[in-house]
């Protein structure tokens, strides 16, 4: 058996009764150079499912409900026992405890839209290229005349005009959303892109939650993009390499 590590904090809270994770192994806490680590025993070789992922985030989440900010760690991370542990915390004690101080009283926020809509508002012509006339789309009996090769090349490269667009509709709305609510964010991640949504993570004060999704709402109706705020979750887009 292997020591399978969830998350860290500060503070003395310790598991609530009853915490299971990865593989319904029993969550303990295990004490190291200040900091308190939550672990379980795992199997050697673990690898990622999705219920093992879910286990994972649910014990972090846990830790979230009670207490600080906990720093999440990466799924997967496991030690040799709970000796390990301790020897390495210890020995990166003077890295992690500023990422604690970084988070402490914050959670992370991810503000969504669906990538079609970022697509919908940004279908302008990008800077520098050519706009299509008769010559440049060709008429029906030519595009007919491409070959299968040709065509696929046309497809990737429209394909990556619309991924383009997105990704700057994506950060046109992040800018936005950074200065409407300037005051209220503590820290934000680049957008990214996944299942058909375009998101950014943002780190914002306990407290503040509800302001920020006010002011999220208040974007929404000025800019007419279907925005949504998911969480609060454990702030994994602010861990670093944890």
């Amino acid at each position: 058996m292997r020591t399978y590590l969830y998350c860290l904090r500060t503070d003395r809270a310790g598991p609530p009764d009853g915490l299971t994770g990865v593989d319904d192994a029993m969550v303990h806490a295990v004490h190291a150079a200040g900091l308190i680590a939550w672990v379980s025993d795992v199997a050697d070789g673990i690898k990622p499912t999705v219920d093992r992922v879910r286990a994972h985030d649910a014990v972090c989440a846990a830790a979230l409900a009670g207490g600080e900010t906990p720093l999440p760690i990466r799924f997967g991370q496991t030690f040799p026992d709970d000796a390990a542990v301790v020897v390495e915390l210890a020995a990166r004690a003077a890295v992690l405890r500023p990422r604690l101080a970084r988070i402490a009283g914050c959670v992370e926020l991810r503000v969504v839209m669906p990538r079609d809509s970022l697509r919908a508002s940004h279908e302008e012509p990008i800077a520098g290229a050519r706009a299509p006339d008769a010559a440049s789309a060709g008429s029906d009996a030519s595009r007919e005349a491409d070959g299968p090769g040709t065509a696929f090349l046309k497809r990737l490269s429209r394909r990556g005009r619309e991924d383009l667009a997105r990704a700057v509709g994506c950060e046109e709305v992040r800018d936005a959303v950074s200065s409407a609510a300037k005051s209220l964010i503590v820290g934000q991640q680049p957008c990214e892109s996944a299942r058909g949504i375009s998101f950014f993570p943002v780190l914002i004060r306990r407290a503040e939650v509800d302001a920020f999704r006010s002011a999220i709402a208040e974007i929404l109706r000025s800019q007419g993009i279907p925005l949504s705020v998911l969480g609060p979750f454990a702030p994994y887009s602010f861990a670093g390499d944890a």
